[in-house]
């Protein structure tokens, strides 16, 4: 319906349909119980409540999408979707903190200044949720039991995805990961050395954090989904990922560019990482592939190639071709 534009899309007709059916049956809530000026805004005051149910569920966004099955990709419209609908519910309440973090949330901002957005959108989003309790002590008639219920199913989740991201990075008797950096053209190549092997299928990503001060002193506030672009049948003990020099700490990670790279240091910081997220594909049936890609869009295709290879040596796949489609974009 809408193809890519650089603030907006894309959407598809079954997402239009999906929105539009979403903000129609918000409508006809208010509607049909506003009786009055008060009894609409005390049921858009219980409608904000409920449109808030994704919001707080977990910090990252990647965890949840991978507990419900979906992309992360749709998630995204969904906690964006909610949001919005939540500020049109709360306006009247006086939701200045949810009106900013909004705002905030606009695409322009996040591509100017995406580790700051991101955490002044977390403290607006724990300020809103301070101010909404706040209210709601003042509702005498309110019943709690369905806001405690919602904060145990939040809490559940989140000791369940700490305790997770704990056992991947913490092994008894050995070292927490470590993380290799290497500025290499206009990107960095990172190697991270894991305590304990993890099962990495070909298309998922991982969230790091490193602590390296000789980059930046706030590294370790910021974390960064990063494509695996290696893999094996097996656990990996060591990843391998590549970062495009942007904005923010993956510009300042690939520092001065070099023309000679061979004898640039590796730099060596401590590293966390949560993940893998993503979904698994399953390409053992495919007889023909054709990948795509553009400039370091290539690294994404590793895995898949390696997959593919090691699934036509060791008779587990069913591949016979492969073509590749790599465009390089040149200077001249």
């Amino acid at each position: 319906l809408l193809h890519r534009h650089r603030f907006f899309g894309p959407w598809t007709t079954a997402e239009f349909v999906v929105q539009s059916g979403y903000v129609i049956a918000n409508l006809v809530s208010i509607s049909f119980n506003a009786s009055s000026v008060s009894m609409a805004s005390l049921c858009a005051g219980r409608l904000a409540l409920f449109n808030m149910i994704p919001l707080f569920l977990s910090p990252d966004l990647a965890f949840l999408a991978d507990s419900l099955g979906l992309p992360l990709r749709v998630f995204r419209k969904v906690h964006c979707s909610s949001g919005v609908m939540t500020m049109m519910m709360t306006l009247v309440h006086g939701g200045l903190a949810i009106l900013l973090a909004v705002v905030l949330s606009a695409r322009l901002l996040r591509k100017m200044l995406y580790e700051g957005f991101l955490r002044i959108h977390q403290a607006l989003a724990i300020f809103a949720a301070s101010l909404i309790c706040r209210h709601l002590l003042a509702v005498p008639d309110f019943s709690w039991l369905y806001l405690y219920v919602y904060a145990s199913v939040a809490c559940c989740l989140n000791i369940f995805y700490l305790a997770l991201t704990l056992y991947r990075n913490v092994a008894r008797g050995k070292p927490f990961p470590r993380a290799s950096l290497k500025s290499q053209g206009g990107g960095t190549t990172i190697i991270v050395d894991l305590p304990r092997p993890i099962h990495i299928d070909a298309g998922q990503y991982v969230n790091l954090w490193i602590w390296a001060p000789k980059i930046s002193f706030w590294t370790c506030m910021q974390s960064h989904p990063f494509t695996v672009a290696s893999w094996s049948p097996d656990g990996q003990v060591r990843l391998e990922l590549f970062a495009k020099s942007r904005r923010g700490l993956t510009s300042k990670m690939t520092g001065t560019p070099q023309t000679d790279t061979s004898n640039v240091p590796w730099l060596k910081c401590l590293a966390f990482f949560s993940g893998p997220h993503g979904s698994r594909i399953d390409i053992s049936d495919y007889k023909s592939a054709i990948m795509v890609a553009s400039d370091y869009g290539i690294v994404a295709m590793l895995p898949f190639l390696q997959k593919f290879v090691y699934g036509y040596k060791f008779f587990t796949g069913r591949i016979c071709r492969i073509h590749i489609i790599w465009h390089i974009k040149t200077s001249g």
